[in-house]
């Protein structure tokens, strides 16, 4: 019959929060930041016989302080008005100007702004990944 095994997002979801199941069904909580990709050096004798791995993830956190949720936190950059970079302008000769995108100074690039007492830190996790005996090579966990 058909294999009963967790999907690699149940796994992320039990460690950094969410959902788990698949499909845009009425998100609720933090928004899930961009999946995780850490390659594995393993050898062919590990490969077959199955190893446990520990792995050390740093990512940022956002702290809000009491009585503060994400959406009254977070507010737009006035400065790029959220696109993360602008518009440069600078004259190289005469008659000659040159327009470059750079980005934005105030909200380096991120295009939000934290409101005071927010706090971002940084967080480091230790994951232990399972790797299956048989698994092939780049295979996904």
């Amino acid at each position: 019959g058909g294999g009963g095994g967790r999907s690699a997002d149940d796994i992320f979801s039990m460690f950094f929060g969410g959902g788990g199941g698949g499909g845009p069904r009425g998100r609720r909580g933090p928004q899930k930041g961009e999946d995780v990709v850490h390659p594995l050096k393993m050898s062919l004798e590990n490969l077959c016989t199955g190893k446990s791995v520990k792995l050390s993830i740093n990512r940022q956190r956002v702290k809000y302080p009491a009585g503060m949720d994400a959406e009254s936190a977070v507010s737009e950059c006035s400065t790029c008005r959220g696109r993360g970079a602008v518009m440069r302008t600078q004259q190289i000769g005469p008659g000659m100007i040159q327009q470059m995108q750079t980005r934005c100074p105030t909200c380096n690039g991120a295009g939000k702004s934290y409101k005071k007492g927010v706090k971002v830190v940084k967080e480091k996790k230790i994951l232990e990944v399972y790797v299956e005996k048989g698994m092939k090579h780049r295979q996904k966990i």
